[in-house]
């Protein structure tokens, strides 16, 4: 499987996690609801996680240095010079 295979996997199993979700709160807002006054009802974004913001990308130098960092925590030895 390629990295962007896998990507559009990751994105349709997100998507049905959240569809599920969704229908999950909209059931359990009509059972909660039925005991509750009007002006006290649930809404299904009442129950839903709230969706954070994507993380900006990274630029070349920051993926350098993570590759850099997981290297050197896997053991490589760092044989840069500091100048």
């Amino acid at each position: 499987m390629t990295p962007a295979e896998f990507y559009q996997r990751v994105e349709v199993y997100a998507k049905r996690e959240e569809q599920e979700m969704r229908k999950l709160a909209w059931q359990t807002t009509i059972i909660v609801n039925h005991w509750r006054k009007e002006a006290d009802y649930l809404t299904i974004d009442d129950l839903l996680p709230t969706k954070r913001d994507p993380k900006p990308e990274m630029t070349d130098e920051q993926m350098a240095q993570n590759a850099i960092a997981w290297a050197v925590a896997l053991g490589a030895e760092d044989r840069r010079e500091v100048h």
